[in-house]
């Protein structure tokens, strides 16, 4: 009997693009949650930028339940093409994996004034 597995490549947001069509498996922080009836938007950040994650009507009922915002997750899912997502693509989700939950004491997640993605210069600190 011979055993075949299925490829699945860790990607981020910067290689994203280089597995359109393909499964992958992205990891980060959950930034926002957007519940629209049958399909739930997660925004996932990686080490540099934000990743679409879209989770439709397959088994998952309430994705806030499973959850929330600050949770570090792991994503399985299909890259495809979507001109309405941040940077144009969007992982469809297969799977989800829950690796830390929502910890308050880790530092607050705001992308938009990348305060999470900045480098600390500790000359700074000395004053």
């Amino acid at each position: 009997m011979k055993l075949v597995q299925k490829s699945i490549v860790h990607a981020s947001s910067i290689n994203l693009g280089e597995y359109v069509n393909k499964d992958v498996e992205v990891s980060g922080v959950v930034y926002r949650i957007y519940n629209l009836g049958g399909i739930t938007f997660i925004k996932l950040l990686d080490h540099s930028d934000i990743i679409q994650c879209v989770v439709g009507a397959n088994g998952f009922t309430d994705i806030g339940e499973i959850f929330k915002k600050g949770s570090w997750i792991k994503v399985n899912g299909n890259v495809v093409a979507e001109e309405r997502a941040k940077n144009g693509l969007e992982i469809r989700v297969n799977k989800i994996e829950v690796l830390s939950e929502d910890n308050q004491w880790l530092m607050p997640v705001r992308p938009e004034d990348n305060s999470i993605l900045r480098s600390i210069n500790l000359r700074d600190l000395r004053n």
